[in-house]
């Protein structure tokens, strides 16, 4: 997502974003409740976030929600998202990926 963001590809970092945030999030789950989430709608892996017994998991569902809420823009608007809206998808995903890494390795 960070080459993608730092190439210009703006739709591509923002996939990208997404998708690490949805990875990490699973991470998170499977580390400290045992489970992931089998929904198909990416907002349910919010709520499963936000039930794992850590002090910040209800803001960072929070944040999670936000970085899925960018899914349709990015991915079935007609228009090519904007290098602002790209920056701060990627800035989100990249904070709460680094939230779960340190969740998993603590682990």
């Amino acid at each position: 997502m960070l080459d993608a963001l730092r190439n210009n590809n703006f739709n591509a970092a923002g996939t990208l974003a997404i998708q690490c945030a949805i990875s990490a999030a699973d991470a998170v789950c499977i580390s400290e409740i045992g489970v992931r989430s089998l929904s198909k709608s990416h907002f349910d892996l919010c709520d499963l976030v936000k039930s794992v017994p850590l002090p910040d998991s209800t803001d960072k569902s929070n944040t999670l929600r936000k970085i899925i809420a960018k899914k349709n823009l990015i991915q079935y608007e007609s228009r090519s998202i904007l290098q602002k809206e790209a920056g701060e998808i990627v800035k989100g995903a990249n904070r709460f990926y680094q939230w779960a890494a340190s969740v998993v390795t603590s682990s």
